[in-house]
């Protein structure tokens, strides 16, 4: 049987998107108690506050949306806990309605992320202790921060004063932030410090201030268009250190920005693809020692180029490295996605001797550190494989015509939660974040490239592009099975069908007519082949033809 094909495609993309049906919940003002997946998606409709003395806890799986400019302040205390396979989600609308920030407001108690997902936000979380003597902390583990366009993580202390007698009043911020992962956003951590200064009777004056004392360990920060760690002194900050520890940096602007009199010490981390790897001002003494630095194309700003980006020393490895034992090869990632160091790196108990590696996966070969994000003992969290969505399939190169709907399709496998986003040649498609991309009455102007990015808590992956065509119409191509039939003018016939010609047939009733001439055609309304999406008929239909009315 000669088959016809024809370019023009009427329908692609098959596939059917099936999102959980359930309770939802909407929530505006003050909140507090459990939060569970039985009233999930929590959708807010207004800025919510948990108030001074009330707690909140969220359970695993939970999913909280937040409008557009939106803000969650927390004056209580909030545990927001989920688990490695169900985290709890903090998102916007869609990908472009950025809502404002999760607000900690210094309590006396201190919140917990762990097992998180925050995007779509200016800042993700922004912790903030105004005059007050007291230190604010917070424990944020093992969270996911994406598309937060000022910074994943912001914090302020800012110092006071009392009323009269006038004493200083010095708040400092020390969150415990670690195995965290800062992602296709501004900045990863920015830090703002600052005081008061006031008169005193007699011409007299003094200061307050404030000041922050954390370490980051073992994050992540990939694609970021700012820095991964910033610190912002004000007029009148304490000089604080920062510890950055284990931490892996890839294609970000700049890795450390530490500005005098904030002091960041880098130890243990890898910084490749970055316009600047580590900048200081000032006369800070941000010791940089034990890291691996490629590709980026400053690795050092306002240090001693003497003890800094020299290799004319060896380390323990054998390899090249400057006096800070900080070398310059490649780091060798095993996957792109989770950045596990590959068996041969260089970065493998290249790390300090004062940090030990503790948990083999994901730790390598002995005791020694390894340089990244995979390194030293808070390292027993992360991921032990290479865990990346993978897609299985997507739509091909496809057509269709004015006015009709098109629809592209991507099925991926990996450890869920995975989230979708659509590009249209190169750009974000707002709100398309399904797994199924639906195009309504497509006109011209929507043909050319398209591709989805499908991501989870380990990172991400992207399509191959697929092309649309558009055109101005559609037409349908298809072979039908025709009888000619011949019998007796008047009589009245039966059309009939099997596709199985066994000992006891089953017929089954196609149509009946009465003959007006000695001939007659029939024609099989189903077709033998459906040119438009390849789906053949039976493969194998036989025919008969009765006297009398069918059955």
């Amino acid at each position: 049987m000669a088959l016809l094909t024809h370019a023009l495609i009427v329908f692609f993309g098959c596939g059917v998107a099936c999102l959980p049906c359930g309770a939802q919940t909407s929530i505006i003002g003050p909140v507090s108690g459990t939060w569970t997946t039985n009233g999930s998606p929590y959708i807010f409709s207004g800025d919510c506050t948990v108030p001074t003395g009330q707690n909140l806890i969220i359970q695993p799986g939970v999913v909280i949306i937040i409008g557009p400019g939106l803000s969650f302040s927390i004056n209580g205390r909030l545990q927001a806990v989920g688990e490695t396979n169900r985290p709890i989600i903090f998102r916007g609308a869609n990908s472009a309605a950025y809502w404002n920030q999760i607000r900690l407001n210094y309590s006396g108690v201190a919140s917990t992320f762990r097992y998180c997902a925050i995007s779509d936000a200016t800042n993700g979380l922004f912790l903030s202790i105004i005059a007050v003597n007291a230190t604010m902390t917070a424990e944020i583990e093992n969270c996911r921060f994406a598309n937060c366009i000022g910074s994943g993580i912001a914090g302020q202390a800012i110092g006071g004063w009392t009323g009269f007698p006038y004493a200083p009043l010095q708040p400092y911020l020390s969150p415990q932030i670690a195995n965290c992962v800062f992602v296709n956003g501004r900045n990863g951590v920015t830090a703002t410090a600052d005081g008061q200064r006031i008169q005193f009777g007699g011409g007299g004056a003094g200061n307050s201030y404030g000041g922050f004392h954390f370490t980051l360990r073992n994050c992540r920060f990939i694609d970021l268009a700012g820095a991964a760690v910033e610190t912002v002194p004000g007029s009148y900050p304490a000089s604080s250190p920062v510890g950055f520890a284990n931490n892996t940096v890839v294609r970000c602007r700049t890795g450390v920005l530490a500005r005098d009199p904030f002091d960041v010490d880098c130890t243990n981390n890898i910084f490749t693809g970055a316009a600047e790897a580590v900048r200081r001002t000032g006369s800070l003494s941000a010791q940089v020692f034990n890291n691996c630095l490629f590709q980026n194309e400053t690795n050092f700003t306002g240090y001693n180029n003497t003890t800094y980006g020299n290799a004319i020393f060896q380390n323990r490895n054998g390899d090249p490295c400057d006096a800070g034992f900080n070398i310059f090869l490649p780091p060798q990632f095993e996957c792109a996605d989770t950045l596990l160091l590959a068996a041969g790196s260089p970065c493998i108990d290249a790390g300090s001797a004062l940090i030990s590696d503790v948990c083999f996966p994901p730790s390598l070969r002995s005791t020694f550190s390894d340089m990244g994000a995979f390194g030293g003992p808070d390292a027993c969290t992360g991921p032990l494989q290479c865990q990346e969505p993978k897609i299985i399939s997507s739509s091909a190169q496809t057509a269709t015509c004015v006015g009709m709907t098109a629809m592209l399709s991507v099925t991926a496998t990996g450890p869920g939660p995975l989230t979708y986003q659509w590009y249209f040649n190169g750009l974000p498609l707002s709100g398309q974040t399904n797994a199924i991309l639906s195009l309504v009455n497509v006109q011209t102007n929507n043909a050319g490239s398209y591709r989805v990015t499908v991501a989870n808590s380990a990172g991400s992956t992207t399509s191959d592009p697929v092309t649309l065509i558009v055109g101005a119409a559609c037409y349908s191509l298809a072979l039908y099975p025709g009888l000619s039939i011949s019998g007796q003018v008047g009589k009245t016939y039966c059309v009939q069908y099997t596709t199985n010609l066994s000992a006891n047939p089953v017929w089954l009733s196609l149509t009946n007519f009465t003959l007006t001439t000695p001939d007659y055609f029939y024609r099989d309304p189903r077709p033998a082949r459906n040119c438009d999406d390849g789906v053949f008929g039976q493969p194998m239909v036989y025919y008969r033809v009765v006297e009398g009315a069918c059955p």
